[in-house]
């Protein structure tokens, strides 16, 4: 029985037992050698049809598989409504994918997949510098660095030695992604990660702290309420231990101004600083460091003990970049996370004042709740807190900026994806007779835009906000195509 009879008996039997599913079908291509053009058909490559999500962390059921006839043609009769994914592969090839969205029982979806040749195999090369402290700093000579590909393999692990001007060179490296460990005698050793790819140079700069190295905090502590500064103020900063140390904790109070200063602070390392004042709640804020030879600014705004008040707390904080400049009129958002069953309050929103700060002066505690700070030019920041009694609970938060992306091409339908200004991408494509959809998802698969281009136009500004990660998918003539969104490299 030839495949298309098979094809038709099935499609009869579903119909025969009243059963509804639609049909998704296409064919299985070779790249083109020149964009634009159309490959040429792969035959028994094995196409398998799954049900799931898009995003990650989406349950995916394996539906149906098969392999395509002579002319790269394959066809599934029995596809549920939903999001429905399917994967090629063939001997020779990288897999490709392809997916439709099945809005109805009955109906014919056409996923065109592209497979490409193997990757290029061929060497490049790996470089850098070792540096002491900074990437300013002078060059450690002598120091040394292992380079080992991620996720192991026999074969790729190399030590070597940094020559007089710390340099380091391995000339010949499959293409991977590499980890390089560099260490010295009187230095934190440090480690980073590198891309090599075929006949390619990647570089891999090391800065190694110094085994005391350190820096400062420093910072005011004022009321809440008019910004005035709280004097004699107990401030205690506390370390944990780190392999093979031991805990630290020391102990200040504000001067009359309200101001303070701890030097000699473990560079990198996480600590807390928790500030108590008569007549005020207490509050904390966990989870702070500071950079090598740097001074960090961490100001305190303290509000009033509220006596008798056995249910509540506060939330407070200071929204900053992460050159640690204040970001003012940021939109804040806290909304619980730890909630009885059937708790339906909205979250409440707030915005930054000029110093970055913001606070919620009432919330109850002994409940988890997440701060969500948006800002435009800046990627979406995030916290979790759990309020105690008559305690304010910090929530600093740092805004990154949006990711610079590397331009996507889609070489079989000569689509382009790249950034453009004010948070946004562009897509190019080739003028074509049919109108085209476009969608923008995070990593999390959660729809971030819907457009529609026109039949005949070329381009589309895609609005992407804070800049996440993610990708774009374009559905035009009955085919769909999906540019990841890389980071810039």
């Amino acid at each position: 029985m030839s495949r298309s009879i098979r094809f038709a008996a099935a499609a009869f039997l579903w119909a025969a037992l009243g059963i509804q599913a639609a049909t998704v079908t296409g064919t299985v291509r070779a790249t083109a050698a020149t964009a634009g053009a159309t490959g040429d058909p792969i035959a028994g490559a094995q196409v398998v049809l799954i049900k799931g999500a898009l995003g990650a962390g989406g349950v995916q059921t394996r539906v149906d598989s098969m392999e395509t006839n002579a002319q790269g043609e394959f066809t599934f009769t029995k596809a549920d409504t939903g999001i429905t994914l399917l994967s090629a592969t063939k001997t020779g090839y990288q897999a490709g994918t392809g997916f439709a969205n099945v809005l109805a029982d009955t109906g014919t979806y056409t996923v065109n997949i592209t497979l490409r040749p193997p990757a290029d195999t061929t060497p490049g090369k790996l470089q850098g510098t070792v540096r002491a402290g900074t990437a300013q700093g002078a060059p450690l000579a002598g120091a040394t660095v292992v380079v080992s590909r991620t996720g192991g393999g026999a074969g790729v692990r190399d030590t070597l030695t940094t020559d007089a001007q710390g340099h380091f060179v391995i000339a010949s490296l499959a293409p991977a992604t590499y980890s390089v460990r560099a260490s010295d005698t009187g230095y934190q050793a440090g480690t980073v990660t590198a891309t090599v790819r075929a006949k390619d140079s990647a570089v891999a700069d090391i800065a190694l702290l110094p085994n005391n190295a350190s820096g400062s905090v420093s910072g005011k502590i004022t009321k809440a309420s008019d910004g005035s500064a709280v004097s004699g103020a107990e401030i205690v900063m506390s370390i944990r231990a780190v392999a093979g140390g031991t805990p630290r904790s020391d102990t200040l109070k504000s001067g009359s101004d309200g101001t303070y200063k701890i030097d000699s602070v473990p560079a990198g390392q996480s600590f807390t600083l928790t500030v108590k004042a008569d007549g005020f709640q207490s509050i904390a804020s966990a989870g702070l460091t500071v950079a090598y030879q740097a001074s960090r600014v961490v100001d305190f705004a303290l509000l009033p003990e509220v006596a008798g008040d056995t249910t509540h707390g506060s939330v407070a904080g200071i929204v900053s970049d992460t050159a640690h400049k204040a970001v003012a009129g940021a939109q804040v958002i806290l909304a619980r996370t730890g909630a009885a069953a059937g708790d339906s309050l909205p979250p409440d929103t707030v915005k930054t004042d000029a110093n970055g700060r913001f606070e919620f002066p009432s919330v109850t505690a002994k409940i988890s709740y997440r701060v969500t700070v948006s800002m435009t030019g800046f990627r979406n920041g995030t916290a979790n807190v759990t309020v105690t009694v008559g305690q304010t609970s910090m929530a600093n938060i740092t805004l990154l900026p949006p990711v610079a992306i590397r331009a996507v091409s889609s070489r079989s339908a000569g689509m382009r994806l790249y950034a453009g200004s004010a948070g946004r991408l562009i897509l190019e494509m080739p003028a074509s007779p049919f109108p085209a959809k476009v969608r923008a998802y995070d990593v999390r698969g959660a729809a971030l835009f819907a457009g529609s281009l026109s039949a005949g136009e070329t381009r589309m500004d895609i609005r992407w906000g804070n800049g996440s990660l993610g990708y774009v998918v374009v559905e035009r003539g009955g085919e769909f195509h999906r540019l990841a969104i890389s980071p810039a490299r």
